[in-house]
Parts: C-alpha cells; structure tokens; sequence
C-alpha cells in the first residue's frame, strides 16, 4: 500500500473513531506562552468548545497581529482554570486530532502546568494532521508540512470563519481531514 493511501486511511479512522479536532491561539511560541483561545470540533463539524482564554501575562501584538486577538478581547474572558474541567470532559478518553500536534500539545501543557491542572491523558496520544496530510499529499515519509491554509486551498475546502480562529481552524483541517478519507474510497 503506498504511503497516501495509509494516511489516506488514518483521515477515515479518525473520522469514524469519534475524534475530536483542535487547535489552540497563543500568546506567543516560547517556553511561556499561553493558550488565549481555544476551539474543539466534533468529526460532524459541531462546535463542542469554542472560548477566548485570559492569559496570565499579556499578550504582546507580534502574537496579535498574526491571529487577531488583543489583551482587550481577553480583558473578560474565563483564564484556563475556569475552562479546563469543561475541556477535560470534552476530550478525555477521545482521539484528538490536531494539524500542528506538537506545538499545540506543548502550549496546552504549558498553561496547565501554570495553573497546576494536570491535562487530560489523550492530549500525549494527540495524532498530527499536518504530518499525516503532507505525507498524503507528497507520498513521502517525511515530507516538508503544510501551512493548513495551503492543505485547504490544494483541497478544496474552505469555511466562513476568519483564518487563525481556533474554530476556524479546527473546521478547515476537519475538512482536509475529511478529502483526504474520501480519496481511501477509490
């Protein structure tokens, strides 16, 4: 079986596994930065958690000016503590599904561990979407990733939704998702 059909086959298991997908804004990409919004989906697109998260530190503009979201639009929002036990229910003992899952884990990791909650076991077994699709698409182990917005262009997919929204976000690589398992049925 050639490398893009077994990723092609990983994209329809998570489809029928029940995996949530994610993705997380941050305050930056150091060893401090914090999650200030965060968006879950389910594999049918329903939005199972979709909040702005008040970060312990400020968030400085380079991190504002690439997703959009200032320390005025976090003034209100809930900080980590208040939304981890909804985020523990929705993802524990799932499959989660994350375009960067590396980045992503290590910043969720980070801001629990800044307010001493453990995270939830399935954010360790977090599979990437971004190396599974570039390995689809190229059809070689270790292919250069994709930016999620060029995965989307080269398949198709697009939703409303402003680029670097979690939700947004997590919506676009559902929908790679979702291209890459339709070709496993040729």
């Amino acid at each position: 079986m050639e490398l893009w059909q077994k990723r092609a086959n990983q994209a329809r298991n998570w489809l029928k596994n029940g995996s949530v997908i994610l993705d997380c804004e941050t305050t930056g990409l150091d060893k401090q930065a914090e999650v200030v919004q965060i968006g879950v989906v389910d594999c049918s697109g329903q939005i199972l958690l979709d909040s702005l998260v008040k970060p312990s530190s400020p968030i400085p503009l380079v991190a504002t000016r690439i997703h959009g979201i200032g320390n005025a639009d976090v003034a209100d929002a809930p900080t980590w503590d208040i939304i981890h036990d909804e985020f523990c229910a929705i993802v524990n003992n799932r499959p989660i599904v994350i375009y960067n899952a590396e980045f992503d884990t290590r910043i969720l990791k980070q801001t629990m561990r800044k307010y001493r909650l453990r995270p939830p076991r399935s954010i360790s077994r977090a599979e990437c979407a971004m190396i599974a699709y570039s390995e689809y698409y190229d059809s070689y182990v270790g292919a250069r990733w994709k930016k999620l917005e060029v995965a989307a262009k080269q398949q198709g997919v697009g939703v409303d939704g402003s680029a670097h929204s979690a939700v947004t976000d997590s919506l676009l690589t559902l929908g790679v998702i979702k291209a890459m398992a339709a070709k496993s049925q040729w």
